[in-house]
């Protein structure tokens, strides 16, 4: 089932996920290095990287990291595209280095301030 968090561009909210293998297997994140959201089924590619100067507080591995959830603030995101959107989230750590990607989808609901 698809569960769409609601994410307004220029707000604060926080969001948590768990984060689980296509398995359905939680895992620990909390010894993560980067992560990146890549937007599935578009025209031109969309990628938010922790490592991009200015979205380095858009993900959150160590607040609830041990519990298997990343805290997402989003609305800091100011070009996110409008609408119901599916992304592939990609991991990275020393354990796997090259990005670990067999991941559940996640999933948001992304709204301006105007368009609530």
């Amino acid at each position: 089932m698809k569960f769409f968090d609601d994410v307004y561009i220029g707000r604060d909210n926080y969001i948590t996920r768990r984060i689980e293998t296509m398995e359905n297997v939680c895992i620990d994140i909390t010894r993560l290095t980067r992560c990146t959201l890549e937007l599935i089924n578009s025209e031109e590619p969309y990628v938010i990287d922790s490592d991009t100067p200015g979205y380095d507080d858009v993900f959150d591995w160590t607040t609830y990291g041990a519990q298997g959830l990343l805290g997402f603030r989003l609305g800091l995101v100011q070009d996110l595209p409008i609408g119901h959107r599916t992304f592939r989230l990609v991991l990275y750590s020393d354990d796997f280095p090259s990005g670990l990607d067999d991941l559940q989808p996640v999933y948001f609901r992304i709204c301006s301030l105007s368009n609530g």
